[in-house]
């Protein structure tokens, strides 16, 4: 149930990411603490916790990264061991380059790249 969970709440994310460049706080919010409830592990909430205080500081430092992305990463963490969430974050910053090859824009939906490296760890049979 919770990776079904995942699953669909990272598609709605991507849709939301994609069309209007943000997520709806609220909804996100929740999402992450349903997510956070169904999948409680006391071993992951420590990396989790700790890569949200780091993500959240990268984004006030450079002025682009969203609170969002930090948040769901911090919800990622909950799920991937620590190796594999590095491969899904290396995943998703060459997914972002390519996205900017091929389309160059002011700002690219994060979100979305990082819903599809999880989606194709997940499929991939990547430890959760």
């Amino acid at each position: 149930m919770a990776v079904t969970l995942l699953i669909l709440g990272l598609i709605i994310c991507s849709y939301s990411d994609i069309r209007y460049r943000s997520v709806p706080a609220i909804w996100f919010d929740l999402w992450c603490l349903l997510l956070l409830i169904v999948s409680f592990n006391p071993g992951r909430v420590l990396l989790s916790a700790t890569l949200l205080v780091f993500f959240l500081l990268f984004g006030w430092f450079t002025q682009g990264f969203g609170s969002a992305d930090s948040f769901l990463i911090a919800v990622l963490a909950l799920y991937f061991n620590f190796m594999t969430l590095l491969v899904l974050l290396l995943l998703a910053c060459i997914s972002t380059l390519l996205h900017h090859l091929l389309h160059q824009e002011a700002t690219y939906p994060f979100i979305l790249h990082l819903s599809l490296a999880s989606i194709l760890l997940i499929g991939g049979g990547f430890s959760l």
